[in-house]
């Protein structure tokens, strides 16, 4: 297996769009044909790049202003835009779905709230508001189905592009930290999960849709859940002190996780293979004994990262626009 740089500049480094590099808004990064793609929109532009090798070349420039959230659909040209409220007709309630090598708008919604944020797979559109979550179906955009769930203002949810279509999502109907399992399949709250004793500010899934991680306000611990059965898996110390956790991501394997802070900081923790112990030893160990990162990556460009695990390297997008790896 491949080593995983420890470093946020250990193998290239690439500005968004100029040497002075534009703050960038948001940034999707996926796996495809190989290698990583990764998109990133600022005030005036989408950019696609390609990140083979580690080398970050720019494949595209689309003239798309007003851009406040973004997803590339991996292995295919669409991708979903949220607006910012900075273009007319384009506010943060309306999302768009757009042929970024065509650079052809295919559809686009306006819906009853503000858009906290949407992941896709290539048959399902997951759109998250603060009181509610919609469904809709790809690429024609028919809605499907809504999720009524209690109010979030940050609108926390994952689901994955791949595997068993789970939307997990943070709901405080029982309690406070707890996180729901929504199975798409069945159309109902397959499981709720009780992660944390304060609301919980961020989640990630696996690529099966298996696992997800989850973090709280303090974000001092992250746990690691069994969606289908709500089982504990593991339990990471990120740290002493209280932080921000910005985001969870999962390697496509599930052998690493990745966790973005507010203190400029990515810690990397190691999940177990499948030759270590079995369930219950794991279950033993992560309850009696927390673990800490394996590698810390330091970042000063920029707080609100967007991480991917490619071929070994760890892929860091700063929301000031740089790509390292």
């Amino acid at each position: 297996m491949a080593a995983i740089a420890t470093t946020a500049a250990a193998a290239a480094a690439a500005a968004f769009g100029s040497s002075a590099a534009p703050s960038a808004v948001h940034v999707s990064y996926v796996l495809d044909y190989g290698g990583g793609i990764a998109a990133i929109a600022n005030a005036e532009q989408v950019q696609v790049w390609s990140v083979f090798g580690g080398v970050p070349e720019l494949l595209l420039s689309c003239d798309l202003p007003g851009v406040g959230i973004l997803r590339i659909l991996e292995g295919s040209q669409l991708a979903v835009l949220v607006g910012n409220a900075t273009v007319a007709g384009f506010g943060r309630d309306t999302f768009q779905l757009f042929n970024v090598r065509q650079q052809r708008l295919m559809d686009q919604r306006v819906l009853e709230a503000d858009i906290l944020g949407v992941e896709l797979s290539k048959t399902r559109l997951v759109v998250a508001l603060e009181a509610r979550i919609h469904v809709f179906e790809l690429p024609k955009s028919r809605h499907l189905l809504t999720i009524e769930k209690t109010p979030d203002p940050r609108g926390v949810f994952c689901f994955a592009q791949r595997g068993h279509p789970f939307v997990c999502y943070s709901c405080s109907e029982a309690r406070q930290g707890d996180v729901a399992a929504f199975d798409l399949d069945k159309g109902s709250v397959e499981r709720v999960i009780t992660a944390h004793d304060t609301p919980v500010v961020a989640l990630g899934i696996t690529a099966s849709g298996r696992s997800i991680a989850t973090a709280s306000e303090n974000g001092k611990l992250i746990r690691v859940f069994d969606v289908a059965s709500g089982q504990l898996q593991r339990v990471f110390r990120r740290g002493q002190q209280a932080s921000i956790v910005f985001g969870l991501y999962f390697d496509a394997e599930a052998r690493f996780l990745a966790v973005v802070t507010s203190r400029r900081t990515i810690h990397v923790f190691r999940l177990e293979s499948p030759s270590e112990p079995r369930i219950t030893d794991r279950m033993w160990r992560a309850i009696t004994a927390e673990e800490s990162s394996f590698a810390t990556v330091h970042d000063q460009e920029g707080v609100d990262a967007r991480v991917a695990f490619d071929a070994g390297r760890l892929v860091v997008i700063t929301s000031t626009g740089w790509i390292r790896t």
